[in-house]
């Protein structure tokens, strides 16, 4: 038999680093179709679809493809999700003194993202993060931010301080003005019930953009 078909037997031999995106897929599926190995099917949908549009399909685009049905689709649903919340676990001891501290806890949160999603974080007096919560989503090319909502989570949580982050799906980070105009109107807002906000980021792939660290006179 060809070791492509057996990638539990290469895993537990060789690591499950040492396997390939297909091999990885193959375990998770776990099983063929009529005609087809588990190893086969699985780097037809890796050549087809790639690994990372395969996490993002819900269970209806999953269901859809040839080979993957009700089983095979909620079994990869269920891999893919505790993938996501091993990402997004974090450690409540961390402290985040710079953007790029930020950044890193955040990054995973707009991850494959498509639309504008807002980010709020909240922090206590010593930077450790309280709780961070997607706010709102939708396409438009300038978001709204929901201000309602960020000072009612920071007088719920009393924190400190507050972050707001948003994604640029076309990765050029370079805030705006309507960017700019949030920004000192939250921050404004925020100072009338003395929490602090603290910066804004934007972000794009791997990287980011900071209203603090370039812009003083608004933070």
């Amino acid at each position: 038999m060809d070791n492509n078909d057996m990638p539990r037997e290469r895993m537990l031999k060789y690591g499950a680093s040492s396997l390939k995106d297909e091999e990885l897929l193959a375990i998770m599926i776990g099983y063929g179709i009529k005609g087809k190995s588990v190893y086969e099917l699985s780097k037809e949908l890796i050549d087809n679809y790639g690994l990372k549009n395969l996490f993002q399909m819900d269970y209806n685009q999953l269901q859809s493809i040839s080979g993957i049905k009700e089983a095979k689709a909620t079994k990869l649903m269920a891999c893919f999700e505790i993938a996501k919340r091993a990402i997004n676990s974090t450690n409540k001891e961390e402290v985040l003194t710079s953007s790029k501290d930020v950044y890193n806890y955040i990054k995973n949160d707009f991850y494959l993202a498509k639309n504008e999603l807002i980010l709020a974080l909240y922090v206590d007096n010593k930077l450790r993060p309280l709780k961070k919560r997607i706010l709102s989503s939708n396409s438009s090319v300038a978001v709204s931010f929901p201000v309602r909502e960020v000072i009612s989570d920071a007088i719920m949580l009393n924190a400190y301080g507050v972050v707001i982050a948003h994604n640029h799906p076309s990765n050029d980070v370079t805030p705006s003005s309507s960017d700019m105009r949030s920004t000192y109107m939250i921050k404004e807002m925020l100072n009338q019930i003395n929490i602090i906000l603290l910066d804004h980021l934007i972000v794009g792939v791997d990287k980011y953009y900071s209203i603090e660290d370039n812009n003083n006179d608004i933070l």
